[in-house]
């Protein structure tokens, strides 16, 4: 029976040390491993968003940068179509002023072929030749309500581009 004994303290001492080697290898050698490997894996992780988020910031940016460009894009575009809008009116209006002093001017010559001077001069007033001159209403007004149409047109545009 002693030698019984004997076996059953060197069996419950070889199980204590035992697992006193695993709980030591397990704090020792395995949890500071674990912890260093989690240490590395959220530093990466952490690099990584970084690098997400300042991709999506310089993303973000060239997206604003290339909408700020288009708006400019139909501003430029809609004060070009005023400007065109603008000299088209000018142009009607100037040439129309042309065509009536020339046909005035013809009269005028008509008249001088018959008449004194000084009557041609009261039915005829010969213009100074300036650029604009008055036309007649009906005429006006047309040319002013298809200057405000292509500024409507122009205005719709540029609401469009906006959107």
């Amino acid at each position: 029976m002693r030698a019984l004994d004997i076996v059953l303290k060197v069996t419950v001492a070889a199980s204590i040390a035992t697992a006193s080697i695993g709980v030591a290898y397990y704090y020792a050698i395995y949890l500071p491993q674990r912890d260093a490997a989690l240490d590395v894996q959220r530093a990466l992780d952490a690099e990584y968003a970084s690098r997400l988020q300042a991709e999506q910031d310089m993303r973000a940016a060239a997206e604003k940068l290339v909408a700020e460009k288009l708006k400019q894009q139909i501003s430029v575009r809609y004060q070009s179509c005023l400007r065109l809008a603008t000299a088209s009116y000018a142009s009607t209006w100037e040439g129309n002023c042309t065509r009536i002093n020339k046909a005035a001017r013809k009269s005028y010559d008509d008249c001088m072929s018959g008449l004194p001077k000084l009557a041609c001069d009261t039915i005829y007033p010969v213009s100074n030749g300036s650029e604009s001159c008055s036309l007649p209403t009906k005429l006006a007004e047309t040319l002013n309500a298809d200057l405000e149409n292509e500024k409507n047109r122009c205005l719709k545009e540029f609401q469009l581009g906006m959107r």
